[in-house]
């Protein structure tokens, strides 16, 4: 019977709840006893308090047990105390146990890998092929057989399955980057190859390069699943170098899958370009200070010297680091062979049309050729009007009174970049041209910077 207005027992702090549970067990206690206050803070007696608030079953559930509930108190001693007075490990598919990985709580680990059925269930134990049940025990017991009872415990199965949901336990632990916990559920019998290598793309992908030699260790296959460990490991850029070499040294390749290993770390280039750190990368270093700079320069460098194709895929490793201002990354690349011309100069391209001067700069140094696809670059420069990167391209050649310099002033002209007009009328682009009038008339700065006459007023 509840009354109006009156607070329920589980509605109490949980330090009076532990107060009126030792109260209870022991009445004789006084309540200004200092001795009753050091019972009802000790550990000991918290467990016992949990153990009767969720009970056996339900205390190390993570939806309606101790970690919802108390969440404070869940804690790798509190675990300890739990399981020694009889809580029930496998509950909530054996969270507890992927909880301890994720963790680092070894202890828990260690002793829930040696918890065995106890011997007043009616478990099974296999003996010569032979099954032998609860009841069968006893009674070599009661004949004085204490050896083969003792027997019978020692080969009744674990509480735990290592195995359980493909090795959830054994990639937690692996993406945490706990290598004892490793060590420890490989020694039970965890699958290190399970789900082609997943534990090892886990632990390379978060950048845990301990977890990574351990699993390599064990027996993991680093060119597994066309080395997709390997393929993670590159997005996290030169704060990653050690992992990437040490499953470089251990068989993965770095052409794999059309050398994407290069493909994205030439993307990422210098990091100049890169943008703020995805949420995926933030949960990545939340317990480590993040790299200051997501720089693969030292990567890329890496992976050519063991094998990966600067020229993969039409030179795109090239182009794409050009596309991202990357002239660290361009020149590495370039010095390993890869062609500036590749793709009708398609990093020459890509470069002008962002304005990355040093970018162009180092091609042109190269011999990048200035007139591509009817001076292509200096059309793409001058539509974003990059007065620099179209000075380059004249100086190295770029011919403004061509039909390809035609285009560009029309394009700049139209984009409203008056000194990029003035730089290309004065390397010979035709200002009378009938199109280029048309839009440069549009543009006051044009007009004053080329003294131009105003269109007349469209009313009379």
């Amino acid at each position: 019977m509840s009354f109006p207005g009156k607070p329920a027992l589980a509605d109490l702090p949980f330090d009076i709840l532990c107060r009126v549970f030792v109260w209870a067990q022991w009445p004789t206690l006084s309540l200004v006893s200092r001795v009753f206050h050091q019972v009802s803070r000790s550990m000991g007696v918290r467990a016992r308090y949990f153990m009767v608030e969720f009970g056996r079953k339900h205390v190390l559930d993570s939806c309606v047990g101790l970690a919802s509930r108390r969440p404070q108190a869940m804690r790798q001693d509190t675990v300890l105390l739990l399981l020694a007075l009889g809580a029930d490990p496998r509950v909530d598919n054996q969270w507890i146990l992927r909880h301890a990985c994720a963790h680092a709580w070894t202890l828990v680990v260690h002793r829930l890998l040696s918890m065995r059925a106890p011997l007043d269930q009616g478990l099974v134990a296999q003996d010569n092929g032979g099954t032998h049940n609860t009841q069968q025990m006893l009674d070599s017991w009661r004949g004085g057989a204490r050896e083969s009872a003792i027997g019978f415990h020692q080969n009744s199965p674990l509480l735990v399955d290592v195995h359980r949901d493909s090795e959830a336990a054994l990639r937690t632990a692996a993406e945490a980057g706990h290598s004892d916990v490793i060590r420890m559920l490989v020694a039970a019998g965890a699958d290190v190859a399970v789900l082609d290598n997943e534990p090892l793309v886990l632990a390379a992908a978060a950048g845990h390069t301990h977890a990574v030699r351990t699993l390599l260790g064990s027996g993991a296959d680093a060119s597994a699943d066309q080395s997709r460990a390997l393929r993670t490991a590159v997005l996290l850029g030169d704060a990653n170098l050690h992992c990437v070499r040490l499953l470089l040294e251990h068989g993965a390749e770095a052409s794999a899958m059309n050398d994407s290993c290069l493909l994205a770390a030439a993307y990422r280039g210098d990091g100049s370009a890169v943008p703020a750190a995805t949420r995926s990368v933030q949960r990545r270093y939340a317990s480590r200070p993040a790299p200051a700079s997501f720089s693969h320069v030292q990567l890329v460098e890496l992976l050519l010297e063991h094998g990966a194709n600067a020229n993969a895929l039409s030179g795109k490793p090239l182009a794409f680091a050009c596309s991202r201002n990357s002239p660290r990354t361009a020149a590495i690349l370039i010095s390993r062979g890869a062609d500036v011309h590749a793709n009708r100069e398609e990093p020459l391209r890509q470069a002008s049309e962002r304005g990355f001067l040093a970018v162009v700069e180092l091609l042109l140094q190269q011999g990048a050729n200035a007139h591509a696809m009817g001076e292509m670059p200096l059309l793409n420069a001058a539509r974003g009007g990059h007065l620099g990167v179209v000075r380059a391209l004249l100086a190295a050649g770029a011919d403004a009174a061509s039909e390809g310099g035609r285009r560009a002033l029309v394009a700049a002209a139209r984009g409203g970049w008056p000194l990029v007009v003035s730089e290309l009328v004065a390397h010979g682009a035709d200002s009378s041209d009938p199109e280029f009038a048309a839009c440069a008339l549009n543009s006051r700065e044009i007009r004053e910077k080329l003294a131009l006459q105003p269109p007349p007023p469209s009313w009379k």
